[in-house]
């Protein structure tokens, strides 16, 4: 059944992608447009998004606590704007949560 299922989206699929240019395509009358990041979103959006990756909050918050671990690296974007909560262990064992700003990547507790 799966495999029915794949074969029967690949093949309703085909047209519309292969006269795909990047930009617009038509295919049976249909018009694709190609999504452009912050040209065709309300600014509203393009001010929350994240500019940071989880990887480069962990690289912020291991420069300013050298002598720390990290532990867990989330994104809370629930209010306001994107934050990441990094959970770290100090040498003494102390569990700290230090907070990176997802858009400046300001690192703060």
């Amino acid at each position: 059944m799966r495999c029915v299922l794949l074969i029967s989206v690949l093949l309703l699929a085909t047209p519309a992608l292969a006269g795909w240019d990047g930009e617009r395509s038509t295919a049976r009358g249909f018009v694709i447009a190609a999504f452009d990041p912050g040209k065709n979103e309300p600014k509203s959006l393009v001010s929350n998004r994240v500019r940071v990756a989880d990887h480069q909050a962990t690289a912020l918050v291991r420069k300013r606590y050298p002598n720390s671990k990290v532990l867990s690296v989330r994104l809370i974007e629930s209010k306001g704007p994107p934050v990441y909560r990094v959970k770290t262990l100090s040498r003494a064992g102390v569990v700290k949560h230090v907070f990176v700003d997802g858009r400046s990547g300001d690192v703060f507790e």
